[in-house]
């Protein structure tokens, strides 16, 4: 299974445990996971991130998005078809600096996660 694909699963369990959210049309549930998932996946990331400091001797995240190691031949393959996806951590370094000074508590980053999920579409 992909990183991707068990991201997606996560997330879509964590939407079908709010009642609300298995109330809405099928449909709309679909588009509106599809629109939000890597909105989520990255805050995730920025999260896990600012909470256990994952951080290089520079102050920058080490985390990417496909959890490559950054040395790997297939990483350096991927970065040069998909450089975006290594650049992610340098345009979200401020976002989690800001996650850490806020400190949310897990009811918080749920309600968060929440919002990204309904807002985007």
């Amino acid at each position: 299974m992909s990183q991707l694909t068990e991201y997606t699963k996560r997330v879509e369990q964590f939407a079908y445990r709010i009642n609300e959210f298995c109330q809405i049309n099928s449909n709309d549930q679909h588009l509106l996971l599809h629109s939000s998932i890597h909105s989520v996946i990255i805050f995730c990331f920025c999260l896990q991130s600012s909470r256990y400091g994952i951080l290089t001797t520079d102050h920058q995240s080490i985390w990417n998005y496909l959890n490559l190691n950054t040395n790997s031949l297939v990483s350096q393959q991927i970065q040069q078809i998909f450089p975006s996806f290594f650049q992610i951590h340098q345009l979200t370094y401020a976002f989690e600096k800001e996650l850490g000074l806020i400190e949310l508590d897990d009811k918080e980053i749920a309600l968060m996660i929440c919002l990204l999920i309904i807002s985007i579409g």
